[in-house]
């Protein structure tokens, strides 16, 4: 007697209509933060926000009543895939690799000069800016640098929280002053927490 063979089951498809609802609200919160980073918050309307995602306005009325509405409730998830770094091993090269990871991740997200104007508002739209597209990429090399500490390459009392807010904050400068984060800021950061991250404390 033969047992029939049973093959590992296919994770299943995501539906055609589901896809293209998240592909309009991604448009819808792409177009929303746009418009918020370039006017403020008062600049979000139904009507510009239509116009700058090719959304038609009767979609975007039958997900918000108004503008209000739209600021409250737009959703992040899956606004931009993360960079996966957190289970890189803790070498220079991947160090380096990290942080190109991270500054192409702001940059696709939301553009690395808005992440100044999203870390400093106070404002409840842009604070689930924060939770949604920062924290997360912070979370994962704050990840990356744990893994180096319990793997014996990096010092045991190194502040993940500190040096990312060295290396976001210097991101921010250097966009500001240059236009954009420049190849050579890169290599320089890396040299920078390379030796914080290796050196024992005297």
């Amino acid at each position: 007697m033969t047992t029939a063979r049973t093959s590992p089951r296919e994770p299943a498809a995501t539906p055609r209509g589901e896809q293209t609802r998240e592909a309009t609200d991604r448009k819808i919160a792409q177009a929303t933060l746009h418009i918020a980073v370039a006017e403020g918050i008062k600049g979000v309307t139904i009507e510009k926000v239509a116009q700058w995602s090719g959304v038609a306005k009767t979609t975007i009325y039958r997900r918000y009543r108004n503008s209000e509405d739209l600021l409250k409730g737009v959703s992040f998830f899956g606004f931009s895939p993360l960079p996966d770094i957190e289970d890189l091993a803790p070498t220079r090269k991947n160090l380096a690799l990290s942080l190109y990871k991270a500054v192409a991740y702001f940059d696709k997200a939301v553009g690395v000069k808005s992440v100044g104007l999203i870390l400093s508002s106070d404002s409840a739209f842009f604070r689930q800016v924060f939770d949604h597209l920062v924290v997360p990429i912070r979370d994962r090399v704050a990840t990356f640098i744990e893994n180096g500490k319990r793997a014996g390459v990096f010092r045991e009392d190194a502040d993940a929280n500190f040096i990312l807010e060295q290396v976001i904050g210097g991101m921010v400068a250097n966009a500001a002053v240059n236009g954009s984060v420049k190849p050579e800021w890169n290599q320089q950061m890396v040299d920078y927490l390379w030796l914080v991250l290796t050196t024992a404390r005297k």
